[in-house]
């Protein structure tokens, strides 16, 4: 899926007008004509070449009409004689072009998105990480942020139970790695599950607000994900992918900590020896 500029097609059909003005004589040709024939050239090949709208027909109608138009305009600018039947050539061709890419966008499935929540829609759809704090990206595994982007595009998208599975993934990670950190065991290694690892964090004190809040998600949202039959409606998709990111950033902010200990009793360790 990509996202495209519908303003693009505005802005070519504007510019194709150009063409719409050439005289039937083409004695009566004038520099304004020799600029619409160049300019509409050179926007025809942008709009082809940033591939804004994949064509299977109208990109080879496009490419006779930019030929053409390119030829005139150059013989044109060397003062070349033109023929009237070459400038209706022109309008065939454009009748041709504009005949094919209706035909072509009338198949394409172009759809509008709603705004969710408060979000902004482009960063839900492109970069949904940026939602989380500037911090917590820098700690969490890279397929953490890898779920909860693909957790953004889905709530964007209105694919609210996928949006859920993708958040208690990213959510999952980023438990995993504060697991490993605070017990100092693999939880992937051990093929540990969330509420096993949530035991475990309890017993080895930590973080009392992280662990009870994991334990919420768990319990509330995580487990009924897993049976087939539970689907999610976009309130509650909007609602988990909210919790997912304060969870993400809380234990992000542990994670920093954890990290950092090692260091800090290394350096007490090194500054006692005599």
């Amino acid at each position: 899926m990509k996202q495209i500029n519908t303003h693009a097609l505005y802005d070519l059909g504007k510019i194709l007008q150009g063409f719409r003005t050439l005289p039937e004589d083409a004695s009566k040709l004038d520099e304004s004509n020799r600029i619409s024939l160049i300019v509409g050239a050179f926007w025809m090949r942008e709009f082809l070449g940033e591939n804004l709208i994949p064509l299977e027909y109208a990109s080879d109608a496009a490419q006779k009409l930019i030929q053409t138009a390119t030829d005139i305009s150059g013989r044109m600018s060397k003062g070349e004689k033109i023929e009237s039947y070459e400038l209706r050539l022109i309008t065939q061709r454009l009748d041709a072009f504009e005949t094919i890419l209706s035909a072509e966008l009338q198949k394409q499935l172009t759809f509008v998105v709603s705004q969710v929540g408060g979000y902004s829609m482009p960063l839900l759809v492109n970069k949904a990480e940026a939602n989380l704090e500037e911090d917590a990206i820098a700690v969490i595994p890279p397929l953490a942020v890898r779920d909860f982007k693909e957790a953004g595009r889905c709530l964007a998208f209105d694919l609210p139970t996928a949006c859920g599975i993708h958040t208690m993934r990213a959510t999952e990670a980023v438990l995993r790695k504060y697991y490993k950190l605070v017990t100092g065991t693999d939880a992937d290694a051990n093929n540990l599950d969330w509420g096993t690892c949530i035991g475990d964090l309890k017993k080895s004190n930590a973080d009392k607000k992280v662990v009870q809040l994991l334990d919420q998600i768990r319990d509330l949202h995580r487990n009924p994900l897993v049976h087939p039959q539970d689907f999610l409606d976009t309130k509650l998709a909007l609602r988990l992918f909210d919790i997912s990111k304060s969870a993400i950033n809380a234990l992000a902010e542990q994670i920093a900590i954890e990290e950092k200990r090692p260091r800090a009793q290394a350096a007490s360790a090194s500054s006692a020896t005599p």
